[in-house]
């Protein structure tokens, strides 16, 4: 009579197949949480250009520094250069950190 149960090799290719669904969903979620971090690094960076961009737009000159608060770790780099046009300026923002930087330009009309 034979003994009901699974056989050791039954048990040993079940922990297989369910050892390589668990390693491809950690690595899918591991994929998946970075894509979201960098984008959550992106925007911030952006928001923040544009910000500063805004700032420089009422009275353009160049500048450095960093921000102030949770995002000390950001630092941003003002530019104005001449446009190919005539009678504009070129004004830039340059914001860096957490891996990601991210430049803004706008044209303006040159401040007499």
């Amino acid at each position: 009579m034979r003994a009901k149960g699974f056989t050791l090799l039954e048990v040993m290719l079940s922990l297989a197949i369910v050892s390589a669904l668990l390693v491809t969903v950690i690595f899918t979620l591991n994929y998946h949480l970075t894509l979201a971090e960098r984008q959550t690094a992106i925007m911030l960076t952006t928001t923040l250009a544009q910000q500063k961009l805004a700032e420089i737009l009422r009275s353009p000159s160049e500048s450095s520094g960093a921000f102030a608060g949770e995002y000390r770790d950001l630092t941003y780099r003002t530019s104005v250069s001449e446009a190919p046009f005539p009678g504009m300026v070129e004004v830039s923002v340059t914001v860096t950190g957490r891996g990601e930087t991210v430049t803004l330009a706008e044209l303006i009309v040159k401040p007499r």
